[in-house]
């Protein structure tokens, strides 16, 4: 049962890092190319973080900038249009799939990541 949870929360992950590039702000792809899952497992639980890894990349999650023209091109998603809030949103829409098939409750991890950018900055 252990294997196939972190199976499902591996394919979940790789799911949710593929709808946030989807959506993330694009000029010269550095933010794009900076994003990453990590097993981030403890000794109870399964778990992986999902993240962007440039100085830029909370700024530009969580800023209310116009998108530039390359993000503007970017076709809407299941998830809505590119640009702010690339990987917060599509973490919010998976969160009841993930329950049920993973079987257990998704942490909030954007705010893990954005807290972890911050102290890099």
């Amino acid at each position: 049962m252990p294997g196939e949870v972190s199976d499902k929360l591996d394919l979940k992950a790789r799911q949710l890092l593929g709808r946030s590039v989807a959506l993330a702000p694009e000029l010269e792809r550095h933010l794009i190319l900076s994003s990453r899952v990590e097993k981030v497992d403890t000794a109870t639980r399964a778990a992986r973080s999902v993240s962007y890894d440039t100085p830029y990349a909370v700024k530009q999650h969580e800023a209310q900038l116009n998108p530039g023209p390359l993000t503007s091109r970017k076709a809407p998603t299941q998830d809505g249009a590119a640009g702010r809030k690339y990987l917060e949103r599509p973490f919010r829409n998976m969160v009841g799939e993930v329950q049920t098939e993973v079987g257990q409750v998704p942490l909030d991890v954007t705010r893990a990541v954005v807290r972890q950018v911050k102290g890099r900055s």
